[in-house]
């Protein structure tokens, strides 16, 4: 994460360079233009503050949780991801946020993974952003498709109104997607573009950075580890 000082001289020129260049063309501006100009400066400046101390409370609830679960943390910086890796639960783990962009607007968002032997494959989204984006033609597990393969209906009318399911084990899934762990999804994926894969030798989930907070990553430690357990024995 950058440090004050270095944030200072890296964002501070480009807004020395829109001073200069009122400055210059001063004379021909009436006092509603300079009222304007100083007024775009400011909030082009705040805006940098903002970004960057959000990026700072991320980084140290992130930075926090790697200390007490034994992870190496990397710092990450003025707009990419921090990460912490290593094992949390007893299992190999990568926690990462980043900065994405989606359907022309901006969007962050947290992922956190844990290594499992299995070769299930399934995936949980909300169901207005699997129907209505490109995702349903990009989404590969192993050499499977899961885009090819039908949607799987659990039997919770209010779960299946809500999300959409694929996996290469139909009665399996439905046995994964227990009243708890339906319950459990419904608390981390609150948002269109949030979802739990269990991919290749990994289970993750990804959910919007406005619902980041420490009390929140415990609990989505403690549920990909269950998950994880569960997957690994016979149900």
């Amino acid at each position: 994460m950058l440090s004050a000082m270095e944030f200072l001289r890296r964002y501070s020129l480009p807004v020395l360079v829109m001073l200069l260049i009122a400055a210059i063309f001063f004379p021909y501006f009436d006092s509603r233009a300079i009222a304007v100009v100083a007024l775009v400066v400011l909030l082009v400046f705040v805006a940098f503050l903002w970004s960057w101390f959000s990026n700072r409370k991320r980084s140290s609830i992130l930075e926090g949780f790697a200390r007490k679960h034994g992870l190496f943390f990397k710092p990450g910086t003025f707009s990419s991801s921090a990460t912490a890796r290593g094992s949390c639960k007893g299992r190999y783990s990568v926690c990462r946020y980043q900065l994405e962009k989606t359907s022309g607007r901006g969007f962050g968002y947290f992922y956190f993974s844990m290594q499992v032997k299995t070769d299930f494959r399934m995936m949980v989204s909300r169901r207005n952003f699997f129907e209505n984006t490109r995702m349903k033609r990009d989404i590969k597990q192993d050499s499977v498709s899961l885009n090819k393969i039908k949607e799987i209906k659990t039997g919770d009318p209010e779960f299946d109104k809500m999300f959409f399911v694929v996996a290469n084990n139909p009665e399996k899934a439905r046995e994964f997607l227990s009243p708890d762990v339906k319950t459990k999804l419904k608390q981390f994926l609150r948002v269109l573009t949030s979802q739990f894969t269990i991919g290749r030798d990994v289970v993750e989930a990804k959910i919007e950075l406005s619902f980041f907070n420490r009390e929140k990553l415990e609990k989505l430690a403690e549920f990909l580890s269950s998950a994880c357990n569960k997957l690994e024995k016979p149900f």
